[in-house]
């Protein structure tokens, strides 16, 4: 908001001064100057611009491709993949745990489980899964191998299968991944956090020289 009250009130102000003074703008402000006319002249074709990329992208978010599309994104973005992944295993085996414990059958969990993840392309592996189980494989051997699906799930499953529970093998394992979840969320965060300030600092300090600069070359030019 400070950047564009800048770019919006005092920056034309600065141009003024130049202008009357028969000054040539640096370059930095010269630029500085054609956003600020831009946004002024312009400001609701932004506004309108902006407005149906949004719409256009949540109406193609909500088609099969468009969901897709999203949740493979969610998996392949670099460092919040692995935040997106633990989500997704906490949820699948803790609906897991649930649902077992409750004494639904385990084909009925995984249809549920595969729901429940609300990420399709997890889903679809889950589904596979579902589909070698109903032919006849345990469930850890059905999740093998699976792209997205890390080695530490069927390999939990597979402890609880040879003791008779595995609801409470997978209680554990999306014990696990919740503990992970909150630590990297916190992780990132903290990192985050700096270097966001950074880059306003740079946008911001960008900005103020752009608006200095000029004033100052000005003073000297006075002074001269």
């Amino acid at each position: 908001m400070v950047l564009i009250f800048l770019l919006v009130t005092v920056v034309p102000q600065v141009q003024k001064l130049y202008i009357d003074l028969h000054q040539s703008l640096p370059l930095i402000t010269q630029i500085i100057v054609s956003l600020s006319e831009f946004l002024r002249n312009f400001w609701w074709a932004v506004v309108i611009g902006v407005g149906i990329v949004v719409y256009l992208s949540i109406q193609y978010a909500r088609t099969d491709g468009g969901q897709r599309m999203l949740d493979e994104v969610k998996l392949g973005i670099p460092i919040f993949n692995g935040l997106f992944l633990r989500l997704y295993m906490a949820r699948f085996n803790r609906t897991g745990q649930t649902l077992l414990d409750t004494g639904v059958s385990m084909l009925d969990m995984l249809a549920i489980a595969s729901v429940g993840v609300n990420n399709s392309v997890i889903s679809r592996e889950i589904d596979l899964a579902a589909e070698k189980v109903k032919g006849g494989k345990a469930l850890s051997a059905a999740l093998q191998p699976q792209e997205h699906i890390p080695e530490l799930v069927p390999q939990m499953i597979s402890i609880g299968e040879k003791s008779g529970k595995i609801d409470e093998m997978m209680g554990k394992v999306a014990k696990i991944y919740e503990d992970e979840l909150d630590s990297a969320i916190n992780s990132i965060s903290t990192a985050i956090e700096p270097v966001l300030m950074v880059v306003l600092a740079l946008v911001a300090g960008g900005m103020v020289a752009a608006i200095l600069l000029p004033i100052y070359s000005l003073i000297n030019t006075v002074h001269v």
